[in-house]
């Protein structure tokens, strides 16, 4: 062990050296700050996503012109009142919960290990959030009192088909962004 710290060592030092490796020395000091540079610049997946996110909904905006059309909610992401709202990063999500078949499948399938890296973002037990019931309005009994406007307001709120349409005018959206971008309009 002690000779290949000898090596590093060495090695370190002829590319530290002045002289002919006055380059190399340069290059390896340049290397951290190119990448903090790149890093910061927004050439990551969150800086896409909001800037997605940000086309889409100015996209949406410029339909929504007549006021016959206007949608009452067109975010792609549930609300924290909803079922469906997910309190994690969406770039770096756990995994949900599946069935032990699928599960086992996951990690090999065909004899062939699957990949390593399913759970790197840890695990979660839920599909629908827990605390949506707290959300619900409530009098000074506990009691959850619902008028028409209320009940409107929170079926569009955890109805699965609209929140799939909302995602499918999301989506729909993002392909016109998408065909703009490429013919640069």
């Amino acid at each position: 062990m002690p000779a290949v710290t000898q090596r590093i060592d060495s090695w370190w030092r002829l590319i530290l050296s002045e002289g002919k490796h006055r380059t190399m020395r340069a290059f390896l000091y340049l290397v951290p700050f190119a990448f903090l540079f790149f890093h910061l610049c927004g050439c990551h997946r969150t800086a896409y996503r909001r800037q997605a996110d940000a086309e889409v909904r100015a996209l949406l905006q410029q339909g929504q012109c007549d006021s016959r059309w206007q949608l009452r909610e067109t975010a792609v992401y549930p609300k924290k009142q909803s079922r469906y709202y997910d309190p994690f990063c969406p770039d770096a999500e756990p995994m949900p919960p599946d069935d032990p078949v699928s599960h086992q499948l996951m990690h090999c399938v065909d004899g062939k290990k699957g990949w390593p890296h399913w759970h790197d973002n840890g695990d979660t037990y839920y599909v629908e959030s827990p605390f949506w019931r707290a959300y619900l309005p409530r009098d000074e009994r506990g009691v959850v009192v619902l008028d028409r406007a209320r009940a409107v307001d929170l079926a569009l709120i955890h109805s699965r088909d609209y929140q799939r349409q909302i995602e499918n005018l999301y989506l729909s959206a993002l392909n016109v962004t998408a065909e703009r971008f490429r013919f640069d309009v």
